[in-house]
């Protein structure tokens, strides 16, 4: 025969137990080319081997996105639905032979791994469509696959195996496919938006599945009972779901950038009601239970309160767009040379601005009073063209430790300072018209600050509700 160059092969149901002879391989007598035999043989160990490499590093791919993705199910029972098809397809490979590997050996693995596949998989088809959600009939699944597990194990040979997986085990994967079909059409008639995509994706694999079954257990087409169906079916699963997963990272990315543009709308617009660091130092702070509302230090700040003299008689000349534009263009200007300085608009109040300046700023802050003062001129020559009159402002300073924190409720919240020294500030604020001088602050920036600022004394006064009397200072210009 080897002269002629040819080969009788011979195939034959080999379980000798079974009644009817067992065993779901049916063969028929047949002469061929022993090349061309060889070559098929070739092509399909390559072939087996790279669709195992392609399963292993998509599975590896889909352990990393679980990961990456805090933890979401329906990528780890992927991953390791694909990990146990790819076990099963080896102990199928026809590589055996190489690896010395007992024909027995590998066809109990095949077996034993046959009974987590549809379980593993019905598990990642629920977390799909139930968002991760275990439900009783997925767990009955596995536990169906761990009965067969079992059974397999106790059974004793390879031939009996052979017989409870035909009898038995194949029914229930019949039965298990037409659940779960039947799952994913109910959610698709319930408008599940997850639901068509998953239809979609395992609509080919599970019919060409089910077929291999049913033609495994009955052998209507006995020329396919023995090629690897199921196993081909999974490359096209592998890709339908790496469409599912790119598109869905798709989605993902273009929320995430409106997200993004929309946070960064929200910035820009938020930093007009709250100061750049404070809205970092919030945000750095904040978690969802709460306890943003209590968030508070104790620290040390200058404060500085700006109000504007005779502002009642002033809006009474204006109608209310004028006074809001008079409003507005005096914030402006000022505000900005606050900032210029390097202080924080905490809040603006009518027509009066707080506002704050870290420990070892005391200078700014004076300095940043000095240059407000001083803005007034050009500001009230712009003003004089408007004829809508001229305009002053007293300043009060003071400097002290105060509790900085979210002072209010989870309705509204202002973040801000509260304390003695933002109350003496204001004071002092409200005694510049007494005293008819622009600028008063407290002893404790007067001594900080006199070898580089020339300070008048104004007074000695006792603040409303506090034992201790304090001098009182005008700083009058820089020195040198």
């Amino acid at each position: 025969m080897q002269e002629e160059n040819i080969l009788i092969v011979k195939g034959k149901k080999f379980n000798p137990d079974s009644e009817d002879g067992g065993g779901i391989y049916a063969g028929i007598i047949k002469l061929d080319d022993y090349e061309k035999i060889l070559t098929e043989n070739q092509i399909s160990k390559a072939y087996g081997l790279g669709k195992n490499v392609l399963f292993i590093s998509t599975a590896f791919l889909f352990f990393i996105l679980y990961l990456s993705r805090t933890a979401n199910r329906e990528y780890l029972w992927f991953a390791i639905f694909l990990v146990a098809i790819t076990v099963y397809e080896f102990s199928r490979l026809e590589i055996k032979e190489n690896l010395g590997i007992e024909l027995i050996t590998l066809k109990y693995i095949e077996y034993l791994v046959l009974c987590f596949l549809l379980p593993i998989f019905s598990l990642f088809l629920y977390a799909i469509l139930y968002k991760g959600k275990y439900h009783f009939i997925p767990l009955s699944i596995l536990g169906g696959g761990f009965f067969f597990f079992a059974a397999f194990l106790l059974a004793g040979n390879i031939y009996k195996v052979e017989t409870f997986n035909t009898r038995y085990h194949i029914p229930f994967l019949l039965l298990t496919c037409i659940i779960l079909f039947v799952v994913t059409l109910r959610e698709l008639f319930k408008k599940n938006s997850r639901a068509l995509p998953v239809f979609i994706s395992c609509f080919i694999p599970f019919a060409l599945t089910f077929f291999d079954i049913l033609n495994k257990k009955f052998q209507f087409v006995p020329a396919l009972a023995n090629l690897q169906i199921s196993g081909d079916s999974i490359l096209v699963l592998v890709t339908t779901m790496t469409f599912y997963v790119s598109y869905s990272y798709y989605s993902i990315q273009k929320k995430l950038d409106n997200t993004m543009h929309k946070e960064e709308i929200l910035r820009k617009t938020f930093q007009l009601y709250v100061p750049p660091r404070d809205i970092e130092k919030i945000l750095s702070n904040f978690n969802a239970n709460e306890e943003l509302l209590n968030l508070g230090e104790l620290e040390e700040k200058i404060i500085l309160f700006c109000d504007i003299r005779n502002f009642t008689d002033l809006s009474e000349k204006l109608n209310p767009n004028q006074t809001v534009n008079f409003l507005n263009s005096y914030f402006k200007t000022f505000n900005r040379i606050i900032i210029e300085n390097g202080g924080v608009i905490d809040k603006l109040i009518g027509d009066c601005i707080m506002a704050r300046f870290d420990s070892g700023k005391d200078f700014d802050a004076i300095n940043c009073a000095i240059e407000m003062i001083d803005a007034l001129v050009p500001y009230n020559r712009a003003r004089r063209k408007l004829a809508t009159g001229q305009v002053s402002h007293g300043i009060g300073l003071a400097s002290g430790k105060v509790i900085v924190g979210n002072i209010g409720s989870i309705n509204k919240m202002d973040y801000t300072v509260i304390g003695d020294t933002v109350n003496i500030a204001s004071r002092l604020e409200s005694l510049t018209k007494f005293y008819k001088v622009s600028i008063l602050v407290t002893e404790r920036i007067q001594l900080k600050l006199q070898n580089r600022i020339l300070f008048r004394e104004i007074d000695t006064i006792q603040i409303k509700g506090k034992k201790k009397i304090t001098k009182i200072f005008e700083p009058v210009g820089i020195i040198g």
